[in-house]
């Protein structure tokens, strides 16, 4: 059980597989955006969520249940508040105008 327990946080510390990279979001939903928040949500979005899972995407969820795993996944994350507003930013950004605005 150990040598599973440390496969599993190993494989968390490598780079993610191209499948877990976020699709390119929308040019009209990225020139809402500083090219800033873009670069360094990406980067934060690779290195702190794909190297452990697949990318999930925002606009499948409703507001409340996203907004859920985002605090949930932040904290598992050990984001700082900073890197935590950069990184809802850009994944909102993957949701729809509507729901985006709403953030």
């Amino acid at each position: 059980m150990v040598i599973v327990l440390v496969a599993n946080l190993a494989g968390c510390q490598s780079l993610p597989p191209a499948d877990r990279i976020p699709p390119t979001l929308d040019p009209a939903k990225a020139a809402a955006l500083s090219p800033d928040i873009v670069s360094r949500g990406a980067k934060l979005y690779s290195l702190k969520c794909a190297r452990c899972h697949k990318f999930y995407n925002p606009a499948d969820y409703g507001d409340a249940e996203w907004h859920g795993w985002m605090t949930r996944m932040s904290k598992k994350a050990h984001l700082e508040s900073d890197e935590r507003e950069i990184l809802v930013r850009y994944l909102d950004a993957f949701r729809s105008e509507e729901r985006a605005l709403e953030h």
